[in-house]
Formats: C-alpha cells, sequence, structure tokens
C-alpha cells in the first residue's frame, strides 16, 4: 500500500491558524536603533524598530512563507501520485519555486544580521527583553513549550542576533532538505515519502520559531 501524507495534513492547518498579521520574527527589530532619529532610539514602523532592518525581515518572512506554499503544493503532488502516477514535471516545478524563495528569504535574513551587527542594542527594549517572564507568556498562550524554550533563550539573553542566525540554519537545512529532493527528481526518481515528511516537520518548525519570536518580543516589548 502507498504511504500517504494524508494524516499531517491537520498539522499544517494549525500551523496556519497560528500565523497572523506580523508573523515571523517581527517585533524583535525595535531592539536595533534608528540611524537617522537624533536620539537613536527605536522608532515604530510597520509595529517594528529600525526601519530597514524591519524591511529586511518583512521580505525575509514573505519569501519563507512563499517557499511554505510551493512545499505544500509540492506535497499535494506526492499525496495525488498515491493514486494516479506521479507528475515528475509539476514537482519539480514547485521544489524550484520553494528553493527559489527560501534562497531569497536567506539573503534577506543575512542582510538584516550584516546591518544589526553594526549596531548597539536600544538598552531601554533589550533590558525588557531581558526582564520577561517568557515562561508565564508560554503557558497562557499554549505554545509548544520545546520551540518556545528554544526562543526565550535568546530572547531572555537580549541575542536577537543570536536569534536570527539560528532561523537562518533552520532555513539553509530545509534548502538542503529541498535540494535532496530536487536532484531525485531532476534524475527521474520519487523521493520515498520520509523525505517529504522530514520537510513538512522543519517548515513547520521553523514557522513556528519565527511566530514565537514575534509572539514572545511583542508581550516583551509592551
Amino acid at each position: 500500500m502507498k504511504k500517504s501524507l494524508f494524516f499531517v495534513i491537520p498539522v499544517l492547518i494549525l500551523v496556519g491558524a497560528s500565523l497572523y498579521s506580523a508573523m515571523v520574527l517581527n517585533n524583535t527589530t525595535a531592539v536595533f536603533p534608528d540611524p537617522d532619529s537624533g536620539d537613536g532610539i527605536a522608532l515604530e514602523v510597520f509595529g517594528e524598530g529600525n526601519p530597514q532592518i524591519a524591511g529586511l525581515m518583512i521580505d525575509g518572512a514573505a519569501n519563507f512563507l512563499n517557499s511554505y506554499s510551493e512545499a505544500i503544493l509540492l506535497l499535494k503532488e506526492y499525496e495525488i501520485g498515491c493514486k494516479a502516477p506521479f507528475n515528475f514535471t509539476i514537482a519539480l516545478a514547485k521544489t524550484n519555486a520553494a528553493i527559489e524563495s527560501l534562497e531569497s528569504a536567506h539573503n534577506y535574513y543575512t542582510q538584516a544580521i550584516s546591518i544589526g551587527e553594526k549596531l548597539q542594542y536600544v538598552e531601554l527594549n533589550r533590558n525588557k527583553l531581558l526582564s520577561y517572564d517568557y515562561n508565564t507568556r508560554t503557558a497562557a498562550e499554549k505554545l509548544n513549550v520545546e520551540i518556545s524554550s528554544e526562543v526565550t533563550g535568546f530572547l531572555s539573553q537580549g541575542d536577537v542576533i543570536g536569534l536570527y542566525r539560528r532561523n537562518i540554519e533552520r532555513v539553509d537545512t530545509i534548502l538542503l532538505l529541498l535540494k535532496s529532493i530536487h536532484e531525485k527528481l531532476e534524475a527521474g526518481i520519487k523521493p520515498d515519502v520520509t523525505q517529504f515528511w522530514t520537510v513538512l516537520h522543519n517548515y513547520s518548525e521553523t514557522a513556528l520559531f519565527g511566530n514565537y519570536a514575534t509572539i514572545l518580543s511583542k508581550a516583551a516589548l509592551k
């Protein structure tokens, strides 16, 4: 009997429901000063701080979510292929699109880090991150404890750059998985279903990682 992806689809629905407006790694940029402001204090731009870093993080998030969407369509092709001939052409196109968008996300995130490393944190906002009760918020929001703890490990130290670097590591892991699938598809080999499960798992956790960073930093920086 062919293995199906269907049993994991409810997870996607739950993840999608948890992502809202400013979704992935937003609000964290409030710790960076706006170089154009006279006193160097972070400004409120798109609900964020430094406008250049905020713009790059928004572009990175948009491309990450676009890549995630393409990956979902790739998974749909595998699901359809459980009862009909697998369409290598469509699967390869969706894989290429997912890779392209994720590489763009990586580039935007890298640019944001490059700019942020040259700036000193706004101490007022960084101190808010250092003193916040993340455990209480995690429980109140019913967040996944393991992922929330990883995010909290950075925020509680005021290490926003470290948080961004960890996000890039997660993105790079997904890229490697997608490129492995791409190689098999180009060779006319249908990847094993476990490769698609792993891709799905990593997208879901990375989306939650970014979303939790937004939820927790927004609460801390009020």
